[in-house]
């Protein structure tokens, strides 16, 4: 029989979703488990792991995988806020939406550097 999640109405066919035996699934338990992190602490642990690997004498502080996707391109932002200079790796396929294409170029004119590579398209005669 199907299950459905008591707070969010998730059904248990989602993958990796787990209900407990209170009906809750796993996501809303790591929800309730946000509240108990410290997060200026948090913070400062990051910008302690940042100062560690800014530039010593190299183009850039990190490098931030960009598929395009909102995470990415959110990712991208947030390591230009903190003063870093990311190097923007990106692939590109055949199969990626107009907007993905978009938040690419947006990343695009933010950094100075992104790398993107073209794979090959191999055509076979059948």
């Amino acid at each position: 029989m199907l299950k459905y999640c008591v707070r969010c109405v998730m059904p248990d066919t989602k993958p990796d979703l787990r209900i407990d035996d209170e009906g809750v699934c796993n996501a809303c338990r790591a929800i309730e488990k946000r509240k108990e992190i410290d997060w200026d602490l948090r913070r400062t642990e990051l910008l302690e792991l940042l100062g560690k690997h800014r530039r010593n004498g190299s183009n850039w502080d990190c490098i931030v995988p960009v598929s395009g996707g909102k995470d990415s391109t959110y990712q991208v932002i947030r390591m230009l806020q903190l003063g870093l200079n990311p190097l923007c790796v990106t692939s590109h396929t055949c199969d990626l939406a107009d907007i993905g294409r978009k938040n690419i170029e947006i990343s695009n004119t933010l950094v100075l550097t992104m790398l993107s590579s073209h794979p090959i398209q191999l055509f076979v005669r059948s």
